[in-house]
């Protein structure tokens, strides 16, 4: 079976037990799952810390907000704007231009997870692009560069 691009759960429907079960079929159909509506109960980072296990190994480092890398379980990798920290593009008020989370960790995870604590007014898109379909391009396109 060839998975959907996006599929989308409503978070309103499903109680906190069924949550791992359902990111599980959800993405056994589609390669971005977005689930809206969902408060989880208690701690939001334990919750879906615990919650995408299911999917397959998560990030073991992270970067703190000061640039320091900390071990995961310590807190999220937040994107914020911060003032008087427009050095980074985590942290000041533009936006951030295309990249891969993580590509400079040598720690590779499986499942890339967002979690939107306040929607901005306005901004604020994730953009997400299927790494098969750019490899197929690109051998289509430029053989030579794709064969090494």
């Amino acid at each position: 079976m060839t998975a959907t691009w996006l599929k989308v759960l409503d978070g309103l429907a499903l109680s906190p037990g069924d949550v791992s079960t359902a990111i599980a079929e959800g993405m056994a159909q589609a390669k971005v799952l977005r689930i809206v509506g969902l408060r989880p109960p208690g701690d939001p980072l334990r919750f879906w810390w615990t919650a995408g296990e299911v999917m397959g190994a998560h990030a073991q480092v992270l970067e703190s907000s000061d640039g320091k890398v900390v071990p995961a379980g310590a807190g999220w990798m937040d994107v914020r704007f911060e003032p008087d920290r427009l050095d980074t593009y985590r942290h000041a008020n533009v936006g951030q231009p295309l990249h891969t989370d993580g590509a400079y960790f040598d720690d590779k995870q499986d499942i890339g997870l967002f979690f939107l604590e306040r929607q901005a007014d306005s901004g604020g898109e994730s953009l997400f692009v299927d790494a098969d379909t750019i490899a197929k391009r690109l051998a289509k396109v430029d053989p030579i560069f794709w064969s090494g």
